[in-house]
Formats: structure tokens, C-alpha cells, sequence
């Protein structure tokens, strides 16, 4: 989170490595990732995440399909909550009104549910699923799926 010990040279290697080479899209990149993760630490969720003493980041999964296809992913996190377990899939569309939040809902809903369904096996209960867009009009959005 922005002003942990760091943080700056954490995003500046996630830039490099998304391809940002230009000093001036490293610092884009920055001063975006800043205020994004910003708006999250204020938010009741990052505070319900934190005080969770067993939260799990970026858990890869595998699962077959109905068809027997697999499909793999990462879960972004995933924790034990006052209401049970629940998993959020962090999203950095921007969204500027609410017909953007509703197609970006539409857009990602499968793959949370996906998510939710190869933890569920595992767990042996049905976690809750949420999408949290970090630039929701400039604010956090968090939809349940």
C-alpha cells in the first residue's frame, strides 16, 4: 500500500514488467496505482480485510469446466470474514457512471464466479464473491456477485 516500505520500487518493477520502459509511464503509473490503493485503504472493505487473520493473496487455482476443460487463475484474495468466507477480485476500470459499473459487472462477473466455485470445493462452503473497482467515479465500487 502507498507509503509502505517499498512501495514506489514495487510499482516501478510492475511497470518494466508490463512494458512501461518510458520514465514518464513509470510515473504515471505511480501516481495511479497511489491513488487507487489510496481510496482502498480508506475503504470499510480494506478494513474488514485487514482485521481477517487468515487473508490469502493470489492463490492459483485449477478446475475442470462442465466440459472437462481446465481453467486456471489466480484469486486475488481470499478471507474469512464476520459473515464467512469471502473472495474480491480487485478490477482498475475506470468507470466513469453507472451504466460503465454495470458492463464491467457483466464483463468480469464469470470469472469471480468461477473463482467461487473452485473455492467452494475446496472449502467445503460457498464463499461470497465480490468484484471492487478501484475507479469508480473516483471512489471504490464494491459489487457483490
Amino acid at each position: 500500500m502507498p507509503g509502505s516500505p517499498g512501495f514506489e520500487r514495487f510499482i516501478e518493477n510492475e511497470a518494466f514488467r508490463a512494458g512501461l520502459v518510458d520514465e514518464r509511464q513509470r510515473q504515471a503509473a505511480l501516481t495511479e496505482s497511489t491513488e487507487m490503493l489510496g481510496r482502498l485503504a480508506g475503504h470499510a472493505l480494506w478494513a474488514e480485510i485487514g482485521a481477517a487473520g487468515d487473508a490469502q493473496r493470489e492463490i492459483p487455482f485449477t478446475i475442470s469446466d462442465g466440459q472437462g476443460q481446465l481453467q486456471s487463475g489466480k484469486i486475488d484474495l481470499l478471507w474469512r470474514g464476520p459473515a464467512g468466507w469471502r473472495i474480491v477480485d480487485f478490477k482498475t476500470d475506470t468507470l466513469r457512471d453507472q451504466a460503465d459499473l454495470e458492463a464491467a459487472v457483466n464483463r468480469h462477473r464469470s470469472q469471480v464466479e468461477r473463482y467461487v466455485r473452485c473455492a467452494a470445493g475446496l472449502l467445503g462452503e460457498k464463499p461470497q464473491g465480490m468484484l471492487c473497482f478501484l475507479d469508480a467515479g473516483g471512489e471504490v465500487g464494491v459489487v457483490e456477485v
